[in-house]
């Protein structure tokens, strides 16, 4: 999923910027391609080919990194900035800045922040329900919403089903109210759902794609049960009454 990361002007001080042309190329990349909990998934090769540099080149990079620098302006973590974690890298100091970022005079986090809370009605507050407005609107124009039961809108039971899923990641709410509308349109969201829900159990968080499985839904809908009609009980004159053969 494509994001976006905030690049403060004074990397340029920094001890990464002293280091080589490819660990700075390698440290702009990470930047780019960590999520919103600063985690980077990848391999060597595939991290190389990515920052144009050599093999040798991003593992010296990714050492430079999970090792101490008493150099950094971050004491924490004895001044690392990546540990392994299963199937990439954390930043260690991916969270420091993304909130000084958002305390930055101009931000609009915390706004958006008491935003969501006084529509979420004082719960707890998440980047994984997006407000689906356009989708919402429909679903009342359609009397598909049940305001009265309390009972959530199909695009936002998606999203949560989404982030249940890959543990509180950002879900793409847009991409999966657009992709999943004709499937609930033809089939119901009864019927979609366990076809979503079984998608996104089978697939890794880098692979899925609420448009990829629109078009692969035959594959992940439950193939329908047979309905077979009972074969009547046989009745007549022929079998009442039937004088027993004698042996």
């Amino acid at each position: 999923m494509s994001g976006w990361t905030k690049l403060f002007s004074s990397i340029v001080t920094s001890s990464v910027w002293c280091e080589d042309h490819a660990t700075v190329r390698v440290w702009i990349a990470l930047l780019a391609l960590a999520d919103a909990h600063g985690r980077v998934e990848g391999s060597v090769p595939g991290l190389a080919n990515l920052c144009r540099v050599t093999d040798d080149q991003m593992r010296a990079a990714l050492a430079k990194f999970c090792g101490p620098d008493p150099d950094s302006r971050t004491p924490d973590h004895e001044g690392r900035r990546l540990a392994p974690i299963p199937g990439g890298w954390q930043i260690l100091n991916y969270a420091v800045y993304r909130e000084r970022a958002q305390e930055k005079q101009g931000s609009r986090a915390p706004y958006m922040r008491d935003y969501r809370k006084k529509h979420d009605g004082g719960g707890a507050v998440t980047r994984n329900k997006p407000v689906l407005r356009v989708t919402q609107k429909r679903e009342e124009r359609n009397g598909s919403s049940r305001a009265s039961s309390r009972v959530a809108p199909w695009s936002t039971q998606a999203v949560d089903d989404w982030a249940a899923r890959f543990d509180g990641g950002t879900a793409p709410g847009g991409q999966i109210g657009k992709a999943l509308a004709p499937l609930v349109k033809a089939h119901g969201w009864e019927t979609v759902r366990p076809a979503w829900q079984r998608y996104l159990a089978a697939t890794e968080a880098r692979f899925a794609s609420a448009p990829r499985f629109a078009a692969t839904f035959g594959d992940w809908r439950p193939a329908p049960t047979p309905n077979v009609k009972p074969e009547p009980e046989p009745t007549g004159p022929q079998f009442f009454g039937r004088r027993k053969e004698r042996v």
